[in-house]
């Protein structure tokens, strides 16, 4: 009798042992890196290795920029430790956007992590540098309008090195300057460079060139850039929002396009007149800057209170002036 309950007593034991110590640990994993996290390839295969503690790994699946996971290309999943392969589905966007590689793996435990995937960012290149021009953190492009003493970022990023030849900067097609370049602590491959240029009223371009260290030439080029130094504020086309007509869910976007930096009041009435919301934008921050701004706006009073179905007004005061009006309407 005495060994009878000496077993049970073992066999209790041993159960709550195995149950404390039982594998509750999703696999790790992580991506093997490009040169320089970039790739020429606009379907590139990245590789990895998914490791677990105590269990098996069972399964192992990857997605990129945020699709859908499908299953790695992978051995017999029979050990703790598995390399894996993965091809992009589709065809990646080349240029400077970082592209992010997720990976979820998991164990015979049934351990799987499936919110922090193991992820990798990288970029697709071509075969000469890849140059953007923003300012104020927003990609410029043609017909913007600037200031007269406006100030632009230049990013160039290249797996072939960009140590040898200068960035160089034209305006109007007339050489104005060497850029001072930045290497980027993290990658050898990117570079920045601050550019400010003082320009008179009227209409210019800006041209910035790179040579990376094999001699492929890259030209980045931007039109139609409107200084109106001495004109009132104004917006060039028609304030936009979306969604229109706008359900309650979320919020409207509202965009328009300054003409140069302002003080902007954007403000929401119904068609009585009563003015029923308002938002302020400093001068030369997003909503108050010379070209494109963004804005968003949650549908409801200043006081919180939501507003009802029907037509309303908004106004951008740009300066104390009404520079630009819209409808919107509300059915929720």
């Amino acid at each position: 009798m005495i060994k009878k309950i000496f077993f049970i007593f073992t066999i209790i034991i041993l159960l709550g042992f195995n149950k404390a110590f039982a594998d509750t640990i999703p696999p790790a994993a992580s991506f093997i890196p490009f040169n320089l996290n970039m790739t020429t390839d606009n379907t590139p295969t990245l590789t990895g290795i998914a490791t677990d503690e105590e269990s098996i790994i069972t399964s192992i699946e990857c997605r990129i920029d945020g699709g859908a996971f499908t299953p790695a290309t992978v051995g017999i999943l029979d050990s703790s430790t598995e390399a894996f392969s993965f091809k992009s589905p589709i065809a990646l966007v080349r240029g400077i956007i970082l592209h992010t590689a997720e990976v979820k793996c998991t164990d015979s435990a049934n351990n799987v992590d499936s919110t922090n995937f193991a992820s990798y960012s990288f970029y697709v290149v071509g075969d000469r540098p890849e140059i953007v021009i923003t300012s104020g953190g927003e990609k410029i492009i043609s017909g913007d309008p600037v200031d007269l003493s406006p100030s632009f970022e230049v990013k160039v990023i290249s797996n072939k090195g960009l140590t040898v030849y200068p960035l160089r900067a034209f305006i109007d097609n007339i050489f104005q300057e060497n850029l001072t370049k930045v290497v980027d602590a993290d990658n050898l491959g990117i570079i920045t460079a601050l550019y400010n240029p003082t320009l008179l009223d009227g209409t210019h371009s800006l041209k910035v060139d790179m040579t990376d260290n094999l001699g492929n030439i890259t030209t980045r080029e931007v039109i139609g850039l409107v200084v109106q130094s001495g004109q009132e504020i104004s917006l060039q086309g028609d304030p936009l929002s979306f969604p229109n007509p706008y359900n309650g869910v979320g919020n409207v976007n509202l965009s328009y396009v300054l003409s140069k930096d302002s003080n902007v009041a954007l403000t929401i009435y119904d068609l009585m007149g009563n003015q029923l919301s308002k938002q302020n934008y400093s001068n030369g921050q997003n909503g108050g800057k010379a070209g494109y701004n963004e804005v968003t706006w949650d549908g409801k009073t200043t006081g919180g209170a939501d507003l009802g179905n029907g037509i309303y007004i908004y106004l951008i005061v740009a300066d104390g002036k009404v520079a630009g009006k819209g409808k919107l309407t509300i059915v929720r």
